[in-house]
């Protein structure tokens, strides 16, 4: 919220909707900085009226709630009490969390988390005694980890390619649009370090020939144009090698 959903809605959004947005996103994380100086929090007083202002221009009354309304009053808290890293609830409302999913018998809350706490710790204690094979909870792999696993081929690859990775979900099938397979070809080549010295030589050829054109324009020029320029390159490429092939054999 504090840094990356300002550029995800930038190109979404109307711009006083985004400003909006962006604006409260700025005050949080200005909030939850490790240091934090008078001068500063006196700017948050003064931005978040403003700021709560624009976003009652934009959403409905319906949308305000005591949360909402809850902001104006952070900043003084934070005059009050100092950085909020030394404040958080977050810890002990997760494991309250923890705690309230343990609950079986609503007639006897205390003695069922008491009843399930003993369950949890005996288990994570005998899991110390099975053999190294025998997968247990706290064993289990991650969601996203792939144990490292490395593909191998009989032939010299990219490195981007080498890594096997697993799904994170049920799989389906279905065909790429034209702009998603455009989209994917461009990020592989532009995340593959042996195609580097060819986007030098692309974004070296678009600078002669748009002379006037700036970083953001050329960076689109890359982000629309490459992929179907690296394959003609190559083509080309391969065409003049089996040529001079051809002619060292002659």
């Amino acid at each position: 919220m504090q840094r990356l959903l300002p550029f995800a809605f930038k190109e979404l959004l109307p711009r006083n909707v985004h400003e909006a947005i962006a604006g409260i996103s700025a005050f949080f994380r200005d909030l939850c900085a490790r240091s934090v100086t008078l001068e500063g929090i006196e700017n948050l007083k003064t931005n978040i009226a403003m700021i709560q202002c624009n976003l009652e221009k934009i959403f409905p009354p319906s949308f305000f709630d005591v949360m909402e309304h809850l902001v104006i009053h952070l900043a003084r808290e934070l005059e009050l009490g100092g950085p909020v890293q030394y404040r958080w609830m977050y810890l002990y409302e997760r494991y309250m969390f923890h705690l309230k999913k343990m609950v079986k018998n609503l007639s006897r809350v205390e003695g069922s988390i008491v009843a399930q706490m003993i369950n949890e710790e005996i288990s994570n204690f005998a899991e110390y005694y099975f053999p190294a094979e025998v997968q247990t909870k706290n064993r289990r792999p991650a969601r996203h980890d792939d144990r490292g696993e490395r593909a191998t081929y009989h032939v010299t690859v990219p490195d981007i390619f080498t890594d096997v990775g697993r799904l994170s979900g049920k799989s389906k099938d279905r065909r790429l649009t034209e702009q998603e397979r455009s989209h994917l070809q461009t990020y592989l080549l532009t995340n593959c370090e042996d195609v580097l010295q060819y986007e030098r030589i692309f974004m070296a050829e678009k600078r002669f020939e748009y002379r006037y054109a700036t970083e953001a324009e050329l960076e689109e020029m890359k982000q629309r144009e490459f992929a179907g320029w690296m394959f003609t390159y190559v083509s080309a490429l391969n065409k003049l090698k089996n040529h001079l092939s051809h002619i060292y054999r002659n």
